[in-house]
């Protein structure tokens, strides 16, 4: 009960910020910054605003906290977008602008303001993509993969030449800067990325690469029903509140805490299926107790009573080898799945890279 009441209650919170302040940050905002950056659609309503960001940061916030099955990958590339726009604009902005003297026969000399339109677009474009990338690169800690993600999104037929060395010195400035404020606090990256530090000198042999064939080729058409159902549901939900439009936007706050409140439900009632284990001296800290005894935890609640980061980093690591039982994967695996895929069309922040 406690855990319902206190998603809902951080539910609320994220809906009426949403709602009242900044409905443009009612979501990832991956596929409109996709769609402005490589060409396919226009300007994104609202537009870049200081209060998006803002609204957007502490909404994922909430919105994790809330246990809505989600990730903060996608919201934070679109953050590093918006903040590199509007310190585009507020830097490169004086340098495209002009006043010129107007000189018309018969009439006294006015002056215009003229703006180089084209070129602080093409210097937005430019520094969006260096902030998506370094949002990308800050979350993984990992430069190269910021740039290839945000290559990927562009298309080569939209990425400038002149974007990817930017790009590189963008990224490495941002993880070192990332690394220098962790450590300042007092913490370490090790703690924010979804793997975890144990280096091994032979990590897989040859003969385990006719499984990863397999493995890719199971997950790559797992991954094509799952959109296949999440746009399905994105389609119900859709029609659903077109019935109700009357009562907007009543109706999605009430529906994004209610749903909070089922997945603190289900999460809580497929963890009770979990059995009790015994903790190891030593374990990860990602282990959750929940309903066991003083030194046990719960396998299940482990892997759903945490963020979808600390869930998959315990799958990743290699020091809780046999602690983490395939039923209790596949209970997790239902679950959060299920989740998952109603969570389309919520008016939430969401990432779904660690889903």
């Amino acid at each position: 009960v406690a855990l319902v009441a206190c998603a809902c209650f951080t539910a609320t919170l994220c809906t009426v910020l949403i709602y009242k302040v900044s409905p443009e940050a009612g979501s990832s905002g991956a596929p409109e910054n996709k769609g402005w950056l490589n060409g396919s659609s226009p300007f994104p309503p609202g537009g870049y605003k200081p209060i998006h960001l803002f609204v957007r940061c502490f909404a994922t916030i909430l919105g994790n906290a809330s246990g809505y099955p989600v990730g903060r990958e996608g919201p934070t590339v679109s953050m590093g977008t918006n903040f590199a726009y509007i310190v585009t604009e507020f830097m490169a902005g004086p340098h495209v602008r002009q006043w010129v003297n107007i000189d018309v026969v018969g009439q006294a000399p006015t002056a215009a303001l003229m703006v180089d339109e084209e070129q602080i677009a093409q210097a937005k474009r430019v520094a969006c993509a260096v902030g998506g990338a370094c949002g990308m690169a800050m979350i993984f800690d990992a430069p190269m993969g910021g740039i290839l993600y945000m290559f990927e999104e562009m298309t080569a037929v939209c990425w400038p030449l002149e974007l990817t060395f930017r790009a590189f010195v963008g990224t490495i400035v941002c993880a070192l800067l990332s690394r220098a404020l962790l450590n300042g606090m007092g913490t370490d990256i090790k703690a924010f990325v979804i793997y975890e530090w144990s280096p091994q000198r032979h990590p897989w042999g040859w003969n385990d690469v006719p499984f990863f064939f397999v493995l890719a080729a199971a997950m790559g058409s797992f991954s094509a029903l799952h959109t296949v159902v999440c746009l399905k549901v994105g389609d119900l939900r859709q029609k659903a509140m077109k019935s109700l439009e009357h009562l907007q936007p009543v109706n999605k706050m009430v529906e994004a805490v209610l749903y909070a409140a089922l997945c603190a439900l289900t999460s809580s009632l497929v963890a009770q299926m979990g059995r009790c284990e015994p903790l190891k001296t030593g374990a990860s800290v990602e282990f959750v107790r929940y309903n066991c005894q003083e030194g046990e935890y719960n396998p299940v609640a482990s892997l759903l009573l945490t963020t979808s980061e600390a869930a998959v980093n315990l799958l990743f690591s290699r020091k809780n080898a046999g602690q983490i039982h395939p039923t209790n994967a596949f209970l997790s695996f239902l679950g959060y799945t299920c989740l998952n895929i109603g969570l389309t069309g919520v008016t939430v922040p969401s990432g779904n890279f660690t889903g």
